[in-house]
């Protein structure tokens, strides 16, 4: 990293993790104000990057984000290192942050990049909350592994990301939940992850079958296969399924037994 990136990472640590930091030296030296409403992003580098120039990636992604999101000021920017950056925008308060539409310009724009992002959050502490929970979200793609959607927002991701430095316990949860479901092999990936689009959509088999890009009676069967082959209750443990699934899709092999 350069030394104007060196002394921006120095300014936001001190705004992480000094109580008693000097906005107006840091806001002067970040050349970003922090009294109004933030929305802090991680991004890094995703896929075939050997021809890729990482500085013009997230310059082209900031200014990405600053349209999509009709942020107002100067944007900061942050290298953390060749393949990551962050980026902290200001927007009006309230402004719908919609990962979908993200990864939707994200796709148009052809930028070999994954993002990780929070919603708005005001002043000095919403600037450090933002940055902490984009953070998580981030820690929580990367676990996922080359399956992750290209953005992933922590709001949709909070329970499970909150628990990521228990992986033991989360391994005990979903196995207590799906029992034999949750051995690590394809098969019961699919499974898996049939399910979890089932119940996420109100057991709609027509929505699971046009999420999943499947036809309607392949949801069908590989639902019935789950539920009977290995004894699950859709109705009295609906909460508990949804969310052992969902830690499965996240954390994949860290919790699930082999095979």
């Amino acid at each position: 990293m350069g030394g104007r990136s060196v002394l921006r990472q120095y300014w936001v640590n001190q705004l992480l993790d000094n109580p008693r930091v000097d906005l107006r030296q840091a806001e002067a030296a970040l050349d970003h104000r922090l009294s109004g409403t933030h929305l802090a992003v991680e991004g890094w580098l995703h896929g075939t990057t050997a021809t890729v120039d990482p500085a013009a990636v997230f310059d082209r992604l900031t200014s990405l984000l600053y349209t999509v999101l009709h942020a107002r000021g100067r944007p900061l920017l942050v290298h953390t290192d060749e393949a990551d950056a962050r980026i902290w925008l200001a927007v009006r308060p309230g402004c719908p942050v919609d990962p979908d539409t993200v990864a939707a310009e994200l796709g148009d724009a052809a930028l070999p990049v994954r993002v990780a992002l929070d919603i708005v959050r005001p002043g000095l502490d919403g600037f450090r909350r933002s940055t902490r929970a984009a953070a998580r979200a981030k820690t929580l793609a990367l676990s996922a592994g080359a399956g992750t959607p290209k953005v992933v927002a922590f709001t949709r991701v909070a329970p499970v990301a909150l628990l990521a430095d228990e992986p033991r316990e989360l391994a005990d949860f979903v196995f207590d939940t799906l029992g034999d479901l949750a051995v690590n092999d394809r098969r019961r990936e699919l499974l898996r992850e049939t399910l979890r689009v089932f119940l996420a959509t109100n057991r709609s088999y027509a929505a699971t079958a046009d999420r999943l890009v499947v036809h309607r009676n392949t949801v069908h069967y590989r639902v019935q296969r789950a539920v009977d082959h290995y004894h699950l209750d859709l109705d009295a443990n609906a909460f508990d399924l949804h969310f052992a699934l969902t830690i499965c899709r996240w954390h994949g092999s860290k919790v699930l037994r082999r095979k």
